[in-house]
């Protein structure tokens, strides 16, 4: 038996409905843990909100996380909100 690529096919699985909820969802996750992350301690007076989106793109689907606050990159690099979430995607 012979194994031949398709790249059409691994496009369509990347792009897919599946693909697209897979993403969703563990961008999801990690917002949930970021939001809980960001509502305890002394992160809490700084009014950080986290948001989600998924998309589509030409080669396949994705998702990001967003801290949206003015102060985005200082609460990032002192408390590492987003980075320590992550492994509440898989």
């Amino acid at each position: 038996m012979k194994f031949t690529r398709n790249p059409r096919g691994y496009r369509a699985i990347l792009r897919g409905g599946p693909m697209k909820g897979d993403m969703s969802r563990r961008a999801e996750n990690i917002a949930d843990a970021a939001r809980t992350m960001l509502g305890t301690g002394t992160m809490a007076d700084d009014g950080a909100e986290v948001d989600t989106n998924s998309f589509v793109n030409s080669t396949r689907a994705g998702a990001s996380v967003l801290l949206d606050h003015p102060a985005a990159l200082r609460i990032e690099a002192k408390h590492r909100v987003l980075g320590t979430c992550i492994d509440a995607g898989r």
